[in-house]
């Protein structure tokens, strides 16, 4: 069998949606993103969903819980975050296996937030609005406490990397 790596980027997406279609009996399935993950939007019965699927991430489930928990205490705090919907068994998060690969990646999925996507090029009015979306998903979750820590590389080394910062 052939490496995920070896795949084109047409069969690797094919691949994915072969595993997604798998686990979720959706109506629609719709690849909106393919890079380091992959995000369909999905549509289960009355649900209109983004879901996520690992796959070049180091990211543990225990991870993701934590990235669920995080967005959960933001939600209970106003923040409008998109919520995580429980279709698999009753938890927004499970794992499937992908053809390629030799592990299961993590799945999560989230309720669908309408609007447009976000451009490589922002205006400083939209970067000003992130940074404070940003602020108040700080304060909120300085509120309410993680009950599974997520943890990752430090955000510096994510960001600034070899440019200077």
């Amino acid at each position: 069998m052939s490496s995920f790596a070896e795949f084109s980027r047409h069969k690797q997406a094919s691949a994915i949606r072969r595993a997604l279609e798998g686990i979720v009996d959706a109506s629609s399935v719709r690849l909106v993103l393919h890079g380091f993950n992959s995000t369909f939007r999905v549509q289960v019965g009355d649900h209109d969903l983004a879901v996520r699927l690992n796959i070049n991430s180091r990211r543990t489930l225990p991870m993701v819980r934590g990235e669920v928990d995080f967005i959960q205490q933001a939600q209970k705090q106003g923040v409008r975050v998109p919520h995580p919907v429980p279709i698999f068994e009753g938890s927004p998060i499970t794992t499937t296996r992908v053809e390629g690969l030799d592990h299961e990646v993590p799945v999560v999925a989230y309720a669908w937030m309408p609007g447009r996507s976000p451009s490589d090029t922002c205006a400083p009015a939209t970067l000003f609005k992130v940074g404070a979306l940003m602020a108040s998903l700080q304060e909120a979750t300085r509120a309410g406490r993680q009950q599974t820590p997520a943890s990752g590389p430090p955000i510096g080394k994510c960001w600034t990397g070899n440019r200077g910062g």
